[in-house]
């Protein structure tokens, strides 16, 4: 595993939270307008590299696991809510935004960026520490 591809699933994983982002702040935008309906993001991982594929067991050995290293995550998709939100007394349909649902995945996308820059800084942090060493 490389140092880039550890940067490549922590930039993978910050796509996917500012991508969760949009969606939540769409939805709080739009939770006081009339008929709005709410939507959400939902993740997936990335395919998995395979680094060896394992081996079957033998006479003198038990085997060996495949080894798969990750890729990260990636927004499978925005759905659409259509359930109906509340009538008002005079018939106008409301919008479904779930606010505290909509804050709890905000909250998500927050420590899933968080996460990630950590990842990243490290990352950084390693680079610096080879790169002096190949001076001294």
């Amino acid at each position: 595993m490389s140092l880039s591809s550890v940067a490549q699933t922590a930039m993978s994983g910050i796509s996917a939270a500012q991508s969760m982002m949009r969606v939540i702040a769409n939805n709080m935008a739009n939770s006081q307008t009339p008929g709005f309906k709410a939507s959400k993001p939902s993740l997936a991982t990335q395919p998995p590299q395979t680094a060896s594929l394992g081996a079957a067991p033998s006479a003198g050995s038990g085997g060996s696991n495949p080894v798969q290293i990750g890729n990260g995550v990636r927004v499978a998709g925005i759905s659409t809510d259509f359930t109906q939100g509340s009538i008002t007394a005079g018939g106008v349909e409301l919008s479904n935004v779930d606010v505290g649902e909509n804050l709890i995945g905000m909250s998500q996308a927050s420590n899933l960026f968080r996460a990630n820059m950590a990842v990243l800084d490290t990352t950084d942090e390693l680079l610096d520490e080879l790169i002096h060493l190949g001076r001294e």
